[in-house]
């Protein structure tokens, strides 16, 4: 069976207490147009912590440190008639950084507080993810 891990980041602007939302483009092939946390598909061979933090910079030109992550949810699923099994790692990350340079994978962004994340965000895993996050106060930084 193949494994594939993804590696997601929320990311959160520790002077604003919010968190950044990015935008799927229109000509995305699985969800164009949603609302998403940044990160992404680890390489074959890459740590996972590597890869989301590789997926963050790509797709918004920040940096985050990755001994600064802290694993927050994780879920998996098999999918493809049994042929793929699916790891989605999700972990906090800091920045004071709120520029945000999009890829062309994306083509808006927001900081937003926990509660309009869970609004916007529309793929269950995150959002599950998030009103976990929410429900048990995961990110304390959130909720100052």
């Amino acid at each position: 069976m193949q494994v594939i891990n993804t590696a997601k980041i929320v990311l959160v602007n520790s002077n604003l207490k919010q968190l950044l939302i990015i935008k799927r483009s229109s000509t995305d092939t699985r969800r164009p147009q949603q609302w998403d946390i940044p990160g992404g598909t680890v390489e074959p061979d890459e740590l996972i912590e590597k890869g989301a933090v590789r997926e963050c910079l790509e797709e918004c030109s920040i940096t985050i440190p990755e001994e600064s992550l802290k694993l927050i949810y994780t879920t998996r699923d098999i999918v493809d008639n049994n042929k793929i099994l699916v790891n989605w790692l999700i972990f906090s990350g800091f920045t004071n950084q709120d520029k945000v340079v999009l890829s062309y994978e994306h083509q808006e962004y927001k900081w937003v507080n926990l509660e309009q994340a869970i609004k916007l965000i529309a793929y269950d895993r995150q959002k599950l993810a998030l009103e976990l996050i929410y429900q048990k106060k995961l990110i304390p930084e959130l909720f100052d």
